[in-house]
């Protein structure tokens, strides 16, 4: 739910004990807070026959801006490591063929195992998996498993003592049963015009390669894009005395925290138990959602209070859309067209500078050639 559309859900049908517009403002901003409120236009007022009044008031926050023009803003390119090398290597395991040997399992070869976890000789919740495809050697979380898997073949199966790392019974010794289905090896494909043509409609392997380091460089560019967003947007917020409504923040991580739930559970986990898994305390958790929800939300805010600042025009068009690793202050998540004008105009009014103190228009930010990457 975007801040307009949860503002026009408390707006509306709110019961006041009079038609005065100072009672039904004062209503509004106990629902928003310490937020200053105008009224657009005087309220729609229907009594009903128990003489109670049903109120639609458009609203919308008086919040003086701070001045934009000359406020500055300095943003970090954000560092990514990854490179064409490495990104073509990722491919080559995705396009890897794997093909069963009659033989037992050595160190690199890809295992295809059943596993059964029991405790103190009971199943445990959520216990067992199939069709595990493991390399011999790699590791594993489970401590046991490489040593048990060397030297099984197909068809065999096995039982070794391990501690669990996670879900319920995280840190109690479990028997594992092992079954191998599969002995396998993993055959790369030759790197070159001819895996490049799987890759898509590359007729050489270079061809390949410049298209990676293109869609690298226009991620890194997002990503910086996006950092620049979110920095100038919450200054602005700060000096402007924006501040996101604690039962709107509370709402939507109650939603995100059920929608992450429903994930989990669609494949058969409790988020008690991924939270477990990853040591991770789910009071930390929500602080970490509360805030990037209040981000979100004061963002959305400060760009409708530009947007509806009077004779307000922004540039035609919204700013470039950010990749996936963008915040979400980003305008494509920002609700309207209006809103991306507002996020434009401010990112065009404010002195941007790299982190080597140089100046850098909107147009520079957004532009990939900037950005260099390794092979």
């Amino acid at each position: 739910m975007s801040t307009i559309e949860w503002l026009s859900a408390r707006a509306i049908r709110v019961v006041v004990p009079c038609s005065d517009p100072e009672a039904i403002r004062a209503h509004l901003s106990d629902l928003l807070g310490t937020h200053r409120l105008t009224l657009c236009r005087p309220p729609d007022i229907h009594v009903h026959e128990a003489g109670q009044g049903a109120v639609t008031a458009e609203v919308r926050m008086a919040v003086p801006l701070p001045e934009l023009t000359g406020l500055e803003v300095t943003v970090d390119a954000m560092p990514d490591d990854r490179t064409v090398e490495g990104y073509l290597a990722h491919l080559r395991e995705h396009a890897a063929i794997l093909t069963p040997l009659q033989r037992p399992a050595r160190s690199g070869d890809f295992v295809t195992v059943d596993l059964r976890a029991t405790v103190d000789g009971r199943d445990i919740e959520r216990g067992e998996w199939h069709g595990v495809v493991h390399e011999v050697g790699a590791g594993h979380a489970l401590d046991g498993l490489d040593e048990t898997l060397l030297g099984m073949s197909a068809g065999e199966s096995t039982t070794f003592g391990t501690t669990l790392v996670g879900g319920r019974h995280r840190g109690q010794v479990a028997e594992l049963a092992v079954t191998v289905t599969q002995v396998s090896s993993r055959t790369l494909p030759e790197l070159d015009d001819s895996f490049a043509g799987l890759m898509g409609d590359f007729q050489t392997l270079d061809e390949l390669r410049s298209a990676l380091a293109w869609r690298l460089a226009a991620r890194a560019a997002a990503r910086h894009r996006a950092a620049a967003y979110e920095k100038a947007v919450a200054l602005v917020a700060a000096r402007a005395g924006i501040t996101a409504p604690d039962d709107l923040v509370q709402r939507l991580l109650n939603e995100q925290k059920r929608h992450i739930s429903q994930s989990l559970g669609a494949v058969g986990v409790a988020l008690e138990d991924y939270l477990a898994a990853e040591d991770t305390a789910e009071d930390d958790v929500d602080a970490v959602l509360r805030a990037a929800i209040a981000r979100r939300i004061e963002a959305e805010m400060l760009l409708d209070v530009i947007a509806g600042e009077p004779g307000f025009d922004g540039p035609v068009g919204e700013p470039a859309q950010p990749g996936p690793e963008a915040p979400s202050v980003a305008p494509a998540e920002a609700g309207t067209a209006r809103r991306g004008r507002a996020l434009a105009h401010l990112m065009n009014t404010i002195v941007l500078k790299d982190g080597n103190g140089d100046l850098l228009s909107a147009e520079q930010l957004a532009d990939p050639r900037r950005y260099a990457v390794a092979g």
